[in-house]
């Protein structure tokens, strides 16, 4: 019993931890303008974001913006790198 507590603990905290850097993160890159402010984002944003090799951020300001799951938006985001890469 005290081993699935201390299991249970132990993923709670490692998740809690995981989220928090990855808000830390995209708030450290909307400080430096990489990441677009809230509510204020464009397709254009996600496609500054794929041409800075970003492409973890553009699938998840791809999700803000249109509200889709993580296996559309990675597909949309993926379809429109192959665009942009195409065209340079």
């Amino acid at each position: 019993m005290v081993v699935i507590v201390t299991f249970v603990i132990t993923a709670v905290c490692f998740a809690v931890i995981y989220n928090a850097r990855k808000i830390w993160v995209i708030n450290q890159d909307r400080r430096k303008g990489i990441y677009p402010p809230q509510d204020n984002a464009t397709l254009f944003d996600v496609r500054h974001l794929i041409m800075e090799g970003k492409v973890d951020l553009a699938v998840r300001l791809y999700r803000e913006i249109f509200g889709v799951n993580q296996h559309e938006a990675e597909k949309a985001v993926n379809e429109l790198q192959r665009s942009v890469f195409e065209n340079n």
